[in-house]
């Protein structure tokens, strides 16, 4: 299992998508009982190659036959938003955190799909909650960098530079890879630049 993985990020790295799909759909075959893992990296595959239906109908497979694992709930949230289907999103997010209230990383999800979809003072609050639960979980510097998409959206531009200064405590405090930080700073700075350009048009 573990080389097929390490084949798989070897293949994805190289831009191989397709290799790397014929890869986990034989190795779901061959390893029946790690369906779960290689079906979703399966879907984010598809999600490569802007293939997004094909990707949630392989969350939306996993959902039916595993009704119990709420991470494949939370994944179903993102591929809605993925299409754009707000209210299945948000109904997905919302019954997510109903059926576990004290999960940080849920909230953080039901934020961003409130973000996406413009509900910036509702996503607030759901990240605030997030940061309760688990101040320090590993998804807290996400959570940061959302909060400030937010209060940009809402302009206060003060309060959006103070959620990425936290955001970048956060991302020295949790696990995370460099590659997740590269990606992060990028974001950061692609919202830091959208901010000054709001103020100099105030």
């Amino acid at each position: 299992v573990e080389f097929r993985f390490m084949k798989h990020n070897i293949l994805y790295d190289y831009k191989k998508i397709d290799e790397a799909i014929e890869l986990l759909k034989k190795a779901v075959k061959a390893f029946p009982d790690h369906e779960t893992k290689f079906m979703t990296h399966l879907a984010y595959l598809y999600k490569k190659k802007n293939v997004y239906d094909e990707g949630l109908e392989i969350i939306d497979g996993l959902w039916e036959k595993y009704p119990d694992d709420l991470d494949i709930l939370n994944k179903k949230i993102y591929w809605h938003m993925y299409l754009g289907q707000k209210e299945k999103s948000l109904n997905t997010a919302k019954q997510l955190t109903e059926r576990n209230p004290n999960n940080g990383n849920f909230h953080d999800s039901y934020g961003e799909a409130l973000t996406e979809f413009g509900e910036y003072e509702e996503a607030l609050k759901e990240f605030k909650k997030a940061l309760e639960l688990e101040p320090f979980g590993w998804f807290s510097y996400n959570s940061y960098l959302q909060m400030a998409k937010c209060y940009k959206g809402l302009g206060k531009y003060d309060l959006a530079k103070k959620s990425l200064k936290e955001g970048e405590k956060a991302i020295h405090t949790t696990f995370c890879c460099a590659d997740m930080r590269k990606e992060w700073k990028q974001k950061r700075d692609k919202v830091l630049a959208e901010i000054e350009e709001l103020e100099a048009k105030k």
